[in-house]
């Protein structure tokens, strides 16, 4: 009785928008929202405990008929501004990181008929993202298409990548190409230069291979001494 009448009170102190955000809270225990985020499928999408979504951030299930259609995993950042649109099947993991303004989507528009509007001619359906564990994406980076981001990775800012990014590179540009890679026998980054060397260094991964997906979220929680993210990273109208 005394928490809805907390929230009664929290909602009209905080308006309109402070009443959604606590509607979403509600929704989903343990992660913590910004303003004007905007939710398009609430049963149908996931967030893990311990995340933050970002001031005017949009999170978008295309079809809403199917649960867990997108996840976000936990202690994963949105950052403000962000776009995350699905009709099939979209995974964020856990610890990963979006910049402000990144788009990530599996989703495109139907045109196949320019005598109908496009509006009504529906959306793509099929494809996945999956953006796998401990990821850093940063400011106006773009993921779209039918593709996985490796876990570990690193997409530069303003980068465009429209096909599969292997486990622990970094990658840059429009499109977005493989700039580095880290390399298990040394334990550094290394640049690569070109596709022949990409291939040549990927494939001296057999002698040193990279931890798979599930063991290595296994070592980011066993090593994690993150707390459930800050409010203050959601935006929220607070500041200090």
């Amino acid at each position: 009785m005394l928490g809805g009448v907390m929230d009664w009170w929290r909602g009209r102190a905080l308006g309109e928008a402070g009443r959604a955000r606590i509607a979403l809270e509600k929704s989903y225990p343990g992660v913590s929202f910004g303003t004007d985020v905007q939710v398009i499928g609430l049963d149908t999408i996931r967030i893990g405990v311990g995340s933050c979504i970002g001031d005017r951030v949009w999170l978008n299930d295309c079809m809403r008929n199917e649960p867990g259609r997108l996840e976000i995993g936990r202690f994963t950042l949105i950052g403000r501004g962000g776009v995350i649109t699905t009709s099939g099947r979209l995974q964020i993991g856990d610890f990963v990181v979006l910049g402000p303004d990144v788009y990530v989507a599996d989703a495109d528009h139907i045109f196949t008929d320019p005598m109908q509007p496009i509006l009504q001619q529906g959306v793509t359906t099929g494809r996945s993202v999956i953006i796998e564990e401990n990821c850093w994406l940063g400011i106006h980076a773009k993921i779209f298409g039918d593709l996985t981001v490796g876990r570990g990775s690193i997409v530069a800012a303003g980068s465009i990548v429209r096909k599969s990014v292997p486990p622990f590179a970094v990658v840059a540009g429009v499109p977005a190409k493989v700039v580095k890679l880290y390399d298990f026998s040394v334990r550094e980054w290394r640049p690569v230069r070109d596709e022949s060397e990409l291939a040549d260094m990927l494939q001296m991964r057999e002698l040193h291979p990279v931890p798979e997906r599930n063991a290595y979220h296994d070592i980011l929680h066993r090593e994690n001494r993150v707390a459930p993210l800050e409010r203050l990273l959601a935006g929220a109208n607070c500041s200090i």
